[in-house]
C-alpha cells in the first residue's frame, strides 16, 4: 500500500514498571517511511520527539488502530531523557505540545499536483486522577500508520533523545535515509525547508531564520555535526558548492559513528539484521555493482548485504575522510574497487577474490597501473573538454568578426549610397584594374559587390581614408583582437 506518510514502530515488549520505562523507550527501533522524512513541517525539537514517542506505541501489523492509553510517568520519562531540569505540570507541558502540534498540519504533495493536509489528533484526554492520558490520532494519520511495506527508514529512539536542536533530529533523519548511499546532495534553499528553518507560518507568510548563510551553517549545521556525533549513531562530513559567491548546494557524506559513547541501559533486544525488513524489488541497487559482486564470487545475498552497508564497512577515520575530500559518491567507489579486485585477478596471483574485493573496499586498496589508466582517461576527457572549449571560442569569435563586418559595412553603404560615384572617386590612382579578382569588363560596384577580394581591399582603403568614421568601432575590434589572442593561447 503506497502511502504519502507512514510511521510504526516495531515493539518487542510491552512497558511495565516505570524503571523500565526509559531504557525501552531509548531501545525502540523507530521505523518512518521515507516520504514522511522528505516531507516539509515545522515542529520544535520537544513536539518531535512527541510525535516520535506516539509512534514509538503503534504495532505496524494492526489493522485497526484505536485510542493510546499512556501513564503520564511514561510520557515524562520517555521525553526527558534522564533531564532532570522541572518542567512544571506535565499535563500542561502535554497540553501545550498537543495544541502546537495540531496547529501545524501537515500538507503533503500528491503526484497528479494535488495535496492533503492532515491534522495530527482528533482527541486527547488527560485524567490527573488515573495518570493517563488518552490519545486518539486523527482518521487520515491512522490510514498512514499501519502496516507499512516499502521505503522506510530506522533508527534508535535514543539516538534523537538527547539532541537538543529539532534542526538537528530532522538532519539525523534525512541523513539515515541516505545513509547506504554515504552522501545526499541538497539544494540549499529546499534543505532550509525540509529541516523547518525556512517555512510558512499560520498566516501563509514565509518565514527565513538564519537567513544569512554564515549565521545558518554556524547554528544549524556545524550544531548538528557536533551533536551527531556525539550522541547518535552517525556522523558526517560536510561539502559546499558555490554559484559565484553563494553557496549553492550541500553534500553531506555519512559514516558510522564508531566512537559515540556506548548506552548504560540495558539494550533488551537485538538489531534486526539489515536488509530482513527491505523490500528486495524495491531497495535502489545498481545492477552493476551487483552483477560484479556475484562474477568476483560472492552470493547474490552477500552482494546486495555488502552494497545496502555501503560505506558503512569502512571502519577507519583516515579513508572516510579521503573519501570525503575526493568527493565520490557509493557507486563510484565500488566500481573503482571492483576495478582493482578484477586488475588483480587478471594478474593471476589471488586466491581469494571475493576477500580481496572485501579488503580493497575497507583500506582503498588502489593499485598504480589502476590510477595510471584512470589518469589517462581524466587527461583525455580534459583534453577533448579543452579542444570543445577551443571551438566553442573559435565559434564565438567568428560571429564577433561577422557582427563587426556588419556595422563597417553599414557605414560603407551610407557612403556609397550618399554620393552617385563614390567607388570611382575612390579608385582614382589605386590602379584597381590590376588587382586580383578585378574585372575590367564591370563597373566598380559590380566587383565590389561580387568579388570578396575586392571587396575586402575596398573596406581597407575606405577604413584608411575615412578613419573619422570608423573609430567609433576602434573598441569593438580591439576587443576581438584581445579574444583572438586568449584563444590562441589555449
Amino acid at each position: 500500500m503506497f502511502t504519502f506518510l507512514s510511521i510504526f514502530v516495531i515493539n518487542y515488549f510491552e512497558m511495565t514498571e516505570s524503571n523500565h520505562s526509559e531504557a525501552n523507550y531509548k531501545n525502540k527501533l523507530i521505523v518512518k517511511s521515507n516520504n514522511l522524512i522528505e516531507s516539509k513541517y515545522h515542529l520544535s525539537v520537544r513536539e518531535q520527539k512527541f510525535i516520535i514517542f506516539l509512534a514509538s506505541l503503534v504495532d505496524r501489523n494492526t489493522t485497526h488502530l484505536k485510542q493510546t492509553k499512556v501513564k503520564i510517568k511514561d510520557i515524562e520519562l520517555a521525553l526527558k531523557g534522564g533531564n532532570d531540569k522541572k518542567w512544571g505540570s506535565i499535563y500542561e507541558v502535554v497540553r501545550e505540545v498537543v495544541l502546537s502540534i495540531n496547529a501545524k498540519p501537515l500538507s503533503i504533495r500528491k503526484p497528479d499536483g494535488g495535496w492533503i493536509i492532515i491534522n495530527w489528533f482528533s482527541m486527547v484526554d488527560a485524567d490527573a486522577k488515573q495518570g493517563v492520558i488518552t490519545f486518539e490520532l486523527s482518521d487520515s494519520i491512522k490510514k498512514q500508520l499501519l502496516q507499512l511495506n516499502e521505503y522506510f527508514t530506522r533508527y534508535r529512539f535514543g539516538n534523537i533523545l538527547s539532541l537538543k536542536s529539532g534542526y538537528s533530529i530532522r538532519i539525523y533523519e534525512l541523513l539515515k535515509l541516505n545513509q547506504y548511499k554515504g552522501k545526499a546532495r541538497y539544494e540549499l534553499g529546499h534543505f532550509r525547508e525540509l529541516i523547518g528553518v525556512s517555512y510558512l507560518d499560520e498566516h501563509r507568510n514565509w518565514v527565513h531564520k538564519y537567513g544569512e548563510y554564515k549565521i545558518f551553517k554556524n547554528r544549524v549545521l556545524k550544531h548538528a555535526q557536533r551533536e551527531l556525533k556525539r550522541e547518535t549513531d552517525i556522523y558526517f562530513e560536510l561539502k559546499e558548492e558555490r554559484e559565484g559567491r553563494s553557496v549553492k548546494y550541500l553534500t553531506f557524506y555519512m559514516f558510522k559513528n564508531s566512537k559515540v559513547k556506548p548506552s548504560h541501559q540495558q539494550e533488551l533486544f537485538a538489531e534486526p539484521a539489515l536488509g530482513s525488513e527491505i523490500n528486495d524489488e524495491n531497495y535502489p541497487y545498481n545492477a552493476a555493482v551487483i552483477d560484479a559482486f556475484v562474477r568476483i564470487g560472492l552470493s547474490q545475498e552477500k552482494a546486495k548485504s555488502l552494497y545496502q552497508d555501503g560505506f558503512n564497512v569502512i571502519e577507519d577515520d583516515e579513508i572516510r575522510k579521503k573519501i570525503v575530500s575526493d568527493g565520490r559518491s557509493l557507486d563510484e567507489y565500488l566500481l573503482e574497487k571492483i576495478v582493482y579486485a578484477e586488475f588483480m585477478i587478471a594478474k593471476g596471483d589471488v586466491s581469494n577474490p571475493p576477500g580481496l574485493l572485501l579488503s580493497a573496499i575497507k583500506e582503498n586498496y588502489t593499485n598504480q597501473e589502476v590510477l595510471k589508466q584512470k589518469k589517462q582517461r581524466k587527461n583525455k576527457k580534459k583534453r577533448l573538454i579543452m579542444e570543445q572549449t577551443k571551438a566553442n571560442k573559435a565559434a564565438d569569435l567568428h560571429k564577433m568578426r561577422l557582427a563587426l563586418l556588419e556595422k563597417e559595412m553599414k557605414i560603407i553603404g551610407q557612403l556609397m549610397n550618399g554620393k552617385e560615384h563614390f567607388l570611382e572617386e575612390l579608385l582614382v590612382g589605386k590602379e584597381a584594374q590590376y588587382w586580383i579578382g578585378f574585372d575590367k569588363d564591370k563597373t566598380a560596384r559590380q566587383n565590389f559587390d561580387t568579388s570578396p577580394l575586392v571587396r575586402s581591399r575596398i573596406i581597407g582603403i575606405v577604413k584608411r581614408e575615412y578613419a573619422d568614421l570608423f573609430a567609433v568601432l576602434e573598441p569593438e575590434q580591439r576587443k576581438i583582437e584581445t579574444f583572438a589572442k586568449s584563444i590562441a593561447g589555449l
